[in-house]
């Protein structure tokens, strides 16, 4: 668990050939730090949950209000190249990317001054999506980002298996 200022927005002008750790960690606390950006009112927790492949994304905020209201938004233009872009320095040869994430974020002092963060990243299920993926896309994810024999999920063996099917079938019509 990470705890930090609202008022740290030291990583903003970070140099990229920073070691991946630590880029990884900027990314994360730019994250944390922007995701309340658009929330109005009161909060007491964000739990942003976001889905993510080469060329797609998608992502929810849901917003825990005082007195156990729950509302919902969007996460800020500004957070979805950060989440691609750590998706990018979390990737590890062979293992491949995450396909989703989940952010706790906690409003540790009741008024957004100081948040704490929590995440954590799923390499190996199928994400939810609110609508039908094409296997395409799973397909170009996996040349994106290749993982090993062993580490590539039945699931997306069949996406994959998928989309090659049907790009043949695209072929042999034409």
């Amino acid at each position: 668990m990470c705890d930090f200022d609202r008022e740290l927005k030291r990583c903003a002008g970070v140099v990229r050939d920073t070691a991946p750790v630590v880029r990884q960690e900027q990314l994360f606390e730019q994250i944390a730090i922007r995701l309340p950006d658009e929330v109005d009112g009161d909060w007491t927790a964000l739990d942003f949950n976001h889905r993510n492949l080469s060329g797609l994304s998608d992502g929810r905020i849901d917003i825990h209000r005082p007195g156990g209201y729950i509302d919902y938004a969007l996460p800020p233009e500004a957070v979805i190249p950060l989440i691609d872009e750590l998706r990018r320095v979390m990737y590890r040869p062979g293992r491949g990317a995450w396909f989703s994430g989940h952010w706790d974020i906690t409003n540790s002092d009741g008024i957004g001054e100081k948040i704490a963060a929590n995440a954590w990243f799923n390499r190996d299920d199928e994400p939810l999506w609110r609508r039908a993926v094409h296997p395409e896309l799973y397909a170009r994810d996996l040349e994106a980002f290749p993982r090993d024999e062993e580490s590539t999920p039945d699931w997306l063996r069949q996406k994959v298996a998928e989309a090659r099917r049907a790009s043949q079938a695209a072929f042999s019509r034409s």
